[in-house]
């Protein structure tokens, strides 16, 4: 709340922070947050919230590019943002239905699910399926609904009545749903006589058919203490169904087998994934949060990029107007063994967090943004632009180039059979604006001055509401430094991370001593 955040303004004030440096300025988004957004002279907006207003203040202020008079550059404004999710929790055949259970219910319907961390959807296999949802319905129809004060309660009240109001209307559409397509609603508490802004938990079952189409509600996020529940034959409609909705923030998995869990983590789309327990209550350095798709933009909230994202290497002006270099065979294939080689140890480095007693928590860097675009809008390419392309090429990302002017274009094909296979084309401005329209576009590196990023700013966010995924916009005028490779190939991955209980019956499992790790799941400590 306000009163919470005054009271650490307070504290970093007695602190020694300057007042006009670190500023609380409560007020209602709609009006102060809308004029902050918008002013041009704010140079980053860090946003937790829903995806409506994420990707409006990604469109507002992401097509600003902003001054520094006092270290004298421009740079695009940055924009983070962490938004929805629409989680899943995958049960596989062997699943120890009491842990699977518990799980469930406390990601579910902790703070009455008005988490974007929370699970809304449970997709189980069918060997275990009615099991599970009779166990579910049981304890659901048994669940405490109260004050928060109480302590037998489980869930809470709701933020507000108005949120009580829109999501009995939510479950109405459910309700309806799961009846029209041969669904089940195996309790529904609703409406039943609660204090205040208490509404009781919902359980309805949906079939995968219904479950993958895109205007199900399944695939909605409701932010309430809703749980659709879908029957899975294979670990692929599993994956299908885990990765059918527009995020990618958290995730689950409760089985027994090693091999089941291996192969559903190497394809599940999501920033947080659990291993045999709940999938909130993120912490820091030990589960690094965030996620990707229409969930946020990254870096993690508590991971090791985050701090970088706040940070702008400052240079002098004569260095910055050198980076204009001449690229031949031998210079490309140079920088691609160093781009490779810091790649090797970039996935290293940052592989594990913190340790606690119980739980392995790393982070997994092999999943990669999948489609880019290159704008050469330069004679000659920058360095720093350059390395971007070398960085996202090394890491196996698709990407084109495409070149605006016949000057552009004749440099680039003579560079390009050292490229493959990055195709490189020549691009009237038509044929640009429809590339930038491409909804699976996930990051653009773009050469120019600060009025040419400006111009290609507004074409990129141009206020449609049809995109994918967050994209990524990396230019020359705020590239880390030449040297910091690992800064060059951070963009371009999706930062996993991962927690994985090893307590069996209130006993860890594993050996404390050295870690190591094959980079898959099968991650252990050895003695």
């Amino acid at each position: 709340t306000p009163l919470i955040t005054q009271r650490l303004a307070d504290i970093l004030h007695a602190a020694g922070v300057p007042e006009d440096i670190f500023i609380h300025l409560p007020g209602q988004g709609s009006q102060v947050g809308k004029l902050l957004v918008e002013d041009p002279h704010i140079a980053g907006v860090i946003f937790t919230g829903s995806k409506e207003v994420g990707m409006w203040i990604a469109h507002t202020a992401g097509k600003k590019v902003v001054g520094n008079e006092l270290f004298g550059y421009e740079a695009p404004a940055k924009v983070i943002t962490e938004m929805g999710g629409k989680n899943a929790i995958i049960v596989s055949p062997n699943a120890e239905l009491d842990e699977t259970v518990a799980g469930i219910l406390y990601s579910a319907f902790g703070n009455a699910g008005q988490k974007c961390s929370a699970c809304s959807r449970v997709i189980v296999h069918e060997a275990v399926k009615d099991r599970l949802i009779e166990r579910l319905k049981e304890a659901c129809r048994n669940i405490q609904v109260g004050p928060a004060f109480e302590h037998a309660t489980f869930i809470n009240p709701l933020i507000a009545r108005k949120e009580k109001e829109r999501l009995q209307r939510e479950v109405k559409e459910v309700i309806r749903e799961a009846k029209l397509y041969h669904g089940k609603i195996h309790l529904d508490r609703s409406n039943e006589d609660l204090p205040g802004w208490c509404m009781g938990p919902v359980l309805v079952e949906l079939p995968i058919h219904r479950a993958l189409q895109g205007k199900s509600c399944a695939k909605k996020e409701l932010f309430g203490p809703v749980l659709h529940v879908t029957g899975c034959k294979t670990r692929e409609e599993a994956i299908q169904l885990f990765n059918a909705t527009e995020y990618g923030l958290t995730g689950g998995i409760f089985s027994q087998s090693q091999d089941d869990v291996e192969y559903l983590s190497r394809h599940l789309e999501a920033g947080n994934l659990y291993v045999n327990r709940p999938i909130t209550g993120a912490r820091v350095s030990i589960e690094p949060f965030g996620g990707f798709k229409l969930s946020g933009t990254g870096p993690k909230v508590g991971g090791p990029f985050y701090l970088e994202a706040f940070h702008h290497p400052l240079e002098p002006k004569e260095a910055r107007d050198q980076k204009v270099i001449e690229i031949d065979a031998a210079s490309i294939q140079q920088y691609k063994e160093l781009m490779d080689k810091a790649a090797g140890f970039f996935r290293n480095k940052f592989y594990w967090n913190r340790k606690i007693p119980g739980q392995l928590s790393f982070n997994d860097l092999n999943q990669i943004r999948k489609k880019g675009l290159y704008l050469a809008l330069e004679d000659q390419p920058d360095l720093k632009t350059f390395l971007y392309l070398l960085a996202a090429w090394g890491l196996g990302c698709e990407i084109k180039v495409l070149c605006k002017k016949e000057e552009t274009y004749a440099y680039w094909k003579t560079i390009e059979k050292n490229l493959k296979p990055i195709p490189v084309e020549l691009a009237d401005a038509p044929r640009i604006v429809k590339a930038l329209q491409d909804r699976d576009l996930s990051f653009l590196i773009l050469e120019g001055n600060a009025d040419e990023v400006q111009h290609f700013l507004a074409q990129i966010y141009d206020g449609t509401d049809e995109k994918r995924l967050m994209r990524r916009v990396l230019t020359k005028l705020d590239a880390p430094d030449i040297h910091d490779f690992e800064r060059y190939l951070e963009p371009f991955v999706h930062v996993r991370s991962f927690a994985v209980n090893v307590m069996r019956h209130g006993a860890p499992l594993e050996v404390d001593g050295e870690r190591t790790t094959d980079h898959g799941l099968r991650t252990t400590d050895k003695g």
